[in-house]
Formats: C-alpha cells, sequence, structure tokens
C-alpha cells in the first residue's frame, strides 16, 4: 500500500514539473512572440553572409559616428546619444549577432569576429568612412580592435567606461562569479523557461526606469528573449580571448587616433545584491582604484588622449549623462575640422 501510494506521488511531482516546465516555456515563447510584434526593427536589416544584422542610421553628413554597446546592451540603448548626435552628422547603431533584432552569427563571438561582421556591414550597407567609433563597456574594446585593425578608416575613437586588455588580470575577484547562474546550460534553462523574464518583471516593477519609458520597454523586450542571453553569455565565456585580441593589436596604428575616454564617476550600488558587507565593501573599494588606474592607462596609449569623468553617472554613462558622450563626439569632428 506504501509502495503505491510512493509511485502515486512520485508521478504526480513528475506531471507537476512537467506541467511547471511546459508553462515555462509556452510563458517565454508567447512573450517574445508578442515582443517581436510589437517592437519591429526601427532600422535595415542587412545580410553579411547568411545572416543579418540590424542597423539604424540617422543624421547626414560625415565622418560617420558608429556607436557599439556594451555587454549585455543594445544599439537600442543609445537611445538618448544617437538623436543628438544625428544633429550634426551620421550615426548608426546596430545590433552584434544575436543580439536585439541581428540573428545569430558564427562562433567564437570574440571581439575579431565581432569587428569583421561590423566592417563587413557597414561596407555592405553603403555606410561611408572615415568613422568615428565609439564604443561602451565592451563596446569600448570592440571600438579599439576595430580601430587598431582599420586604422585607415578611422578618425578617432570614444571610449565609454571601456574594457582595458589587463582588466582580468589585475580586477579584483567578483565576489559573485561561480554561482550557478553562470553555467551555461542553467543560462539556456532559466531563459528558455522565462525565468530571467519573471525575475527581471519582479525586480523591475515599481520602479523608475533609468530611461523614458518607450525606450525601456523596448530594451526589455529585446533584452529578455532567449536568442540575445544565449549570445550574451557567448561572448562573456570567450572575454579572455577577446582581451588578448585586444593586448595583441596594432597599438602603433591605434596610438595615432585622437581619443577621449569617459570614465563614470559613481559605481553601482550593489547591497541589494545580498553580499556580506565586509566583501562587498572591500571588493568595491579594491575595483574602483584598480579600475580608475585602467582607465588612466587607456589616456596614455593614445597621443592625443584624453580623460572625461562622467561625474553624475554610473557604468551605464549612455542611460545617465549621454550629453557627455555627444560632446567627446563633437569635440573629435572639431579636432578633424583644424
Amino acid at each position: 500500500m506504501l509502495l503505491k501510494w510512493g509511485k502515486r506521488i512520485g508521478l504526480g511531482l513528475l506531471c507537476l514539473i512537467a506541467v511547471v516546465l511546459l508553462g515555462g516555456a509556452s510563458y517565454q515563447f508567447v512573450s517574445t512572440k508578442l515582443d517581436e510584434s510589437k517592437y519591429p526593427p526601427p532600422g535595415q536589416m542587412v545580410d553579411i553572409g547568411g545572416y543579418r544584422l540590424h542597423l539604424h542610421s540617422m543624421g547626414i553628413g560625415g565622418p560617420t559616428v558608429v556607436l557599439d554597446a556594451g555587454l549585455g546592451n543594445i544599439g537600442v540603448d543609445w537611445g538618448l546619444v544617437q538623436p543628438e548626435i544625428a544633429k550634426f552628422t551620421r550615426v548608426v547603431t546596430y545590433d552584434r549577432a544575436g543580439t536585439g533584432w541581428s540573428d545569430k552569427g558564427p562562433q567564437p563571438r570574440t571581439s575579431a569576429q565581432i569587428i569583421k561582421e561590423l566592417h563587413t556591414l557597414l561596407h555592405t550597407a553603403n555606410v561611408p568612412g572615415p568613422y568615428i567609433i565609439v564604443g561602451h563597456s565592451f563596446g569600448g574594446g570592440n571600438a579599439q580592435l576595430f580601430a587598431a585593425t582599420f586604422p585607415e578608416e578611422v578618425v578617432g575613437v570614444v571610449l565609454v567606461d571601456a574594457c582595458h586588455e589587463a582588466q582580468e588580470r589585475r580586477m579584483p575577484p567578483n565576489p559573485m562569479e561561480g554561482g550557478l547562474m553562470q553555467k551555461p546550460i542553467m543560462v539556456r534553462l532559466a531563459s528558455t523557461l522565462g525565468v530571467n523574464r519573471l525575475l527581471l518583471h519582479m525586480y523591475t516593477k515599481g520602479t523608475t526606469p533609468p530611461v523614458p519609458q518607450p525606450m525601456w520597454d523596448t530594451h526589455m523586450a529585446l533584452c529578455l528573449t532567449t536568442k540575445h542571453w544565449c549570445s550574451m553569455y557567448d561572448e562573456v565565456s570567450v572575454l579572455t580571448l577577446s582581451l588578448k585580441q585586444l593586448e595583441e593589436a596594432n597599438w602603433s596604428a591605434l596610438a595615432q587616433k585622437p581619443c577621449i575616454v569617459i570614465t563614470a564617476g559613481r559605481w553601482h550600488d550593489l547591497s541589494a545584491l545580498g553580499l556580506a558587507e565586509k566583501n562587498l565593501k572591500n571588493y568595491m573599494e579594491e575595483s574602483i582604484v584598480v579600475w580608475n588606474e585602467l582607465q588612466k592607462e587607456l589616456v596614455a596609449k593614445f597621443r592625443d588622449g584624453r580623460q572625461v569623468i562622467a561625474e553624475k553617472s554610473d557604468h551605464m554613462i549612455p542611460f545617465h549623462q549621454p550629453e557627455v558622450i555627444v560632446q567627446a563626439v563633437q569635440e573629435i569632428i572639431e579636432g578633424n575640422k583644424q
């Protein structure tokens, strides 16, 4: 009798688990499809060799400004920057393969692969150079590598709280590293079953978004897809290789370009993440010191380098102080006229 009831309970649990998994997957699938119809791409989908990247162009004139977003971010996240730059020159945003509206691209998702695709995208879409490359965070590493690889096509660089090739070696160990959600299978499961979508909606419910609501709604819709989460992880998983590619780049060519390094004046408040107060404090203090050293080193690599501190912003400078980025681009353009 007990054995029979045990089997029934076990079967019931399996059925319940199956229902929950099916419900989560359905929730993610239906939500994604609804968002696809609600938020069509504002730009053009450009085939670069069997897969398409989304490119959004605004403004006229030159040089053309190319904006590359940070890790986990997409082209629409330049929404407070791009329209302002478009008032005085042409400016394009794009979604890296697998993110935003773009199709998934070939592996590995290193900076070398990314800039190769960007270069092909610009030429296939007839976006004329020369270019001013603007990169935020991981996109800043891509921007440096692009300028070093195609120096004849680049007239200036703007780095927005950007990657440094030595950051993994020199930044203190992250207390959050090694967590369950950093495992590939968990990333794919959590996104496929709608867990990420549900948790982020719960976390942001009732909060004021950092950008205008329509822009934030688009950001959330595109960044909660399974495709985006998996593509973001693909970039993270080969970050060490991307930084090595940056370290081995042709810095002699890159150093000749005018560059403005914009550094965040504030840091994220991580206290809500549940880290031990002592560990959090030590990690943050060490990180701030090392990160600021790396930012100064970026400036020193350029013959005409200059640093600007975004005093009112944390790492998300495109959200909090877009005007600082716009001003930096204007300064690069004016310098090229002299």
